[in-house]
């Protein structure tokens, strides 16, 4: 009997142990998670104020899941960065990202934290303070004026790179990918706006990732080269000299290639079409940059393919001019090719912004409409100086153009084979021809000869 009491002792007591040790451990478990945590706090808190991104990404999910945590986000990219890894060395590349970083270091105010993302063009800022939408925007102008640098091209060219800065404000019911997606829809309207832009974040501006992904596309396409530059010569009828070349863009994916008014469309529905257009532009301007030098006093024409949301948009002018004028280009010498088709509309901003452009010594081209009535209302509206028939319908199409439009419109006779150009030169009103009979589509190596071709 007193061994079986014992043994109940024994075990109530190694019990009452097992217990106490348990509590013991959970205890030391919970002092050091709580310690682990403070520890992560400090370190968290106390980072310099340039670090890692992967550092700055955990101080943001520490912050947001503090309740009442306020702070904001910035994302401050260059604006086409693509230009700068073209022209520039990479050492310059790096020089030129850690200007930019320290001029953002500068900028800081107190507390706050950055990092370079992994698209090393962008960078993310962590602002630990609640700031008015004025504060706010200032704060982003301050870095805006600090980070836009001035670069040297070429011996010739001068260009100012500017930042975008998307901002967005941290609130308890958005979950942290939620915040990063405002974060970057931000952003992405200011690229949308071809830059230079500082936006901050309102439910207008609220998309989904699908309906981003055509920007991010279109994005990585220009930095990889998958829209493709070519050119095609445009000769004088009689003379046979080479007075221009027409532009051509082409978008490879997939192993399939679209022509830039068969990708375009689309892009003008996502809201893409305006930005990627007039990088596009810039990317041509400074493509035959060089090539210009040697026939600016010459008559000589570039045709470039411009999306009618870009001639739509309210600083469509502003934007053209300016850029035509960066590179010294004369308007005279840029036809914008516009992609009018059946039916569409010619609405009262897209002739204001045209006429404004012809004013500015600019010219027109659009392609033959077989609807005569469409043909004289596009034309007179919009002032169309060069008429493009192809080759094949020229025939056919030549009597009615002169009977309803006269020489109103220059014609030039596009997709001209080596076979049809004999019977081109029949039409003695033609000036110009496009000419299919090279090869290949020409690449900028591959112009000079046309140039100096008889001229």
């Amino acid at each position: 009997m007193f061994v079986y009491a014992s043994t109940i002792e024994n075990i109530i007591y190694s019990s009452v142990i097992l217990v106490f040790c348990l509590i013991l451990v959970i205890v030391l478990v919970y002092l050091i998670k709580l310690e682990r945590k403070r520890y992560l706090k400090d370190k968290l808190e106390t980072i310099n104020d340039i670090t890692t991104f992967e550092e700055l990404i955990k101080l943001i999910e520490h912050k947001k899941e503090q309740k009442g945590s306020h702070f904001q986000l910035m994302y401050l990219s260059v604006d086409q960065f693509d230009q700068i890894a073209t022209y520039i060395e990479e050492e310059g590349v790096y020089s030129y990202l850690l200007s930019v970083g320290k001029a953002i270091q500068m900028s800081l105010p107190r507390g706050a934290k950055f990092a370079q993302t992994k698209e090393r063009e962008t960078f993310l800022i962590y602002l630990p303070e609640l700031l008015s939408d004025d504060l706010l925007y200032n704060l982003a102008v301050k870095f805006q004026q600090a980070t836009s640098k001035k670069m040297k091209i070429t011996d010739d060219l001068y260009v100012k790179r500017q930042v975008t800065i998307g901002m967005t404000r941290n609130q308890e019911d958005v979950t942290f990918d939620r915040l990063f997606l405002q974060l970057k829809q931000a952003l992405y309207h200011g690229k949308r706006e071809n830059g230079n832009q500082i936006i901050l974040y309102n439910e207008q501006l609220n998309q989904n990732e699908e309906t981003l992904k055509y920007y991010k596309e279109m994005k990585d396409a220009v930095k990889e080269g998958s829209i493709k530059r070519s050119y095609l010569p445009i000769f004088d009828t009689y003379e046979d000299k080479c007075y221009g070349f027409d532009v051509k863009y082409t978008y490879e994916k997939n192993k399939e290639e679209k022509d830039f008014f068969e990708f375009m469309p689309l892009l003008e529905e996502t809201g893409d079409a305006f930005w990627l257009n007039t990088v596009l532009l810039e990317q041509s301007l400074e493509d035959i940059f060089d090539l210009y030098q040697q026939i600016k006093n010459k008559t000589f024409y570039f045709f470039l393919p411009t999306s009618l949301e870009l001639l739509r948009h309210e600083d469509a002018v502003y934007l053209i001019d300016e850029k035509v004028k960066r590179y010294q280009y004369d308007s005279g010498k840029i036809i914008l090719y516009v992609p009018l088709l059946k039916n569409q509309s010619t609405d009262v901003k897209l002739v204001k912004n045209v006429m404004a452009l012809k004013n500015l010594g600019y010219h027109l081209s659009m392609d033959h409409q077989t609807d005569v009535q469409q043909l004289v209302d596009y034309t007179s509206k919009l002032q169309i100086d060069f008429l493009r028939v192809r080759q094949d319908l020229l025939k056919e199409a030549y009597e009615p153009i002169k009977s309803y439009l006269g020489n109103t419109v220059e014609i030039v006779s596009t997709n001209v084979t080596e076979k049809a150009h004999n019977q081109s030169i029949v039409y003695k009103d033609i000036s110009y021809y496009q000419s299919q009979v090279v090869s290949k589509r020409l690449r900028k190596e591959d112009l000079q000869p046309y140039v100096s071709k008889n001229r």
